[in-house]
């Protein structure tokens, strides 16, 4: 960082999109080098089922070296404040996760 305080962010950004597509979420994490994946959402989502569905994809394709869900965190808030955040990253860090997957959001 600069004496300023000026910075550069830069965020590769890829969509995979229509239907059926949800199967590949593990081996894209795979395909970043990722083993342990925090998956985040909110109770709602959990409550309706989507939370489960995408977990068992990461059992599923489970294989030797695979990647595999290091927990789920559904606490999070509509607008999500810093508490929220610092609990998330608290799960994060205890798992020893090195991905976040979000399922929902606007």
């Amino acid at each position: 960082m600069s004496s300023t305080g000026a910075f550069q962010y830069w965020q590769r950004t890829m969509v995979h999109a229509g239907p059926g597509t949800v199967i590949r979420l593990p081996g894209l994490f795979s395909g970043l080098g990722s083993k342990k994946v925090l998956l985040v959402s909110d109770k709602g989502l959990k409550d309706v089922g989507i939370v489960d569905k995408v977990a068992a994809l990461f059992d599923e394709q489970r294989g030797p070296g695979g990647v595999r869900l290091a927990g789920v965190f559904t606490d999070t808030a509509p607008d999500a404040e810093s508490g929220c955040i610092d609990d998330c990253l608290a799960m994060a860090r205890a798992t020893g996760a090195d991905g976040l997957l979000a399922v929902g959001g606007g």
